[in-house]
Formats: C-alpha cells, structure tokens, sequence
C-alpha cells in the first residue's frame, strides 16, 4: 500500500492511493480427502509393491486419499490493484472543489488438473486426464467531483452543502 499527499500550493492538494495484493491457493478439498481416508477400511492397499499408487478402480470405489493429493490440482492466481488520484483546490475557507478518478484492476488465472488415475473407470482406454485454464480480466474506473461549501456560524451552529457528480465504468 502506498499512500501521499502533497501540498501542492496553499489552496491545491494532491492525494495519490496504490494498493497491490496478490494470492497464490490450491483448492483441492482437503474435508473430502480427510473424510474419505478416515472411511476406508485399514486393510485397504494404498501403494502397489512397485510404489504406484492403487487406483479408484482397484479400491471397491473408494478414493485413493494419497493420490488425490498428488494427482490432483485447483491452482488459483489473483492479482488485484486500485489507483486513486485526487485534486483539491480551496478557493477560500468556506468552499472547495475535489476531484478523483479511482481504478480497479482485478486479473485470475485458474488451472485444474485431475490425473486418468483419478478416473472410476476400470477400462483404462476410456480413462482421461481431465483440465482447464482459465484467466478473467476485470478494470472499473469511477470517477468523482464535489463542491463543498462548509461554514460555521457563531459557536455552536455550522452549515454543510455538498454537490457530487459521479460515473463508472
């Protein structure tokens, strides 16, 4: 996050907002693959003797809770940023003009990967490695203008008008 101000002269201001985050998960489902160990029979093989893993096919329909670990992926990526850039110029101590334009940038990548292994099919011709790759773009700009006029009468009454003007898109 970075944030400035900066005077720029007695009646105009500066105001500059920059915030970048980023989030790298895999969303595998690790309840299923805990719930589906824990309802297996002990005796149930995990590995073959060569170190392969026992298939779904192999097992009386229950999932290989190892192997859906490893054989298994649901990779996302975000990128998120937001500008803000504002001018504000007092013209006197009572009345002021703002202006702002704000950008929202927001970009994912989603990968999923499930191994042939992973298939319940018992022919291995119709087994299939299954996947997908997704990216989205998403930016919104808004844009904003205010006339504020704030005055203060005596000690204890104050007036405040405020006129916005607005878009998006």
């Amino acid at each position: 996050r970075f944030n400035v101000d900066f005077q720029i002269s007695k009646k105009l201001k500066s105001m500059t907002r920059m915030s970048f985050s980023n989030s790298k998960t895999n969303s595998i489902n690790e309840s299923g693959v805990f719930q589906t160990s824990m309802r297996r029979p002990p005796n149930m093989i995990l590995f073959y003797p060569d170190g392969s893993y026992a298939p779904y096919y192999d097992m009386g329909g229950n999932k290989n809770p190892l192997q859906e670990l490893t054989a298994r992926e649901d990779l996302n990526d975000r990128y998120q940023a937001t500008l803000y850039q504002a001018l504000e110029f007092k013209f006197n101590n009572y009345l002021s003009f703002q202006t702002s334009v704000t950008g929202n940038f927001d970009l994912r990548r989603s990968t999923k990967f499930a191994s042939k292994e992973l298939d319940s099919n018992g022919n291995e011709d119709l087994r299939k490695n299954t996947g997908s790759d997704n990216t989205t773009w998403a930016k919104i700009y808004q844009g904003d203008a205010y006339l504020s006029y704030m005055r203060t009468f005596g000690s204890d009454h104050s007036a405040r008008v405020l006129k916005r003007a607005s878009t998006n898109t």
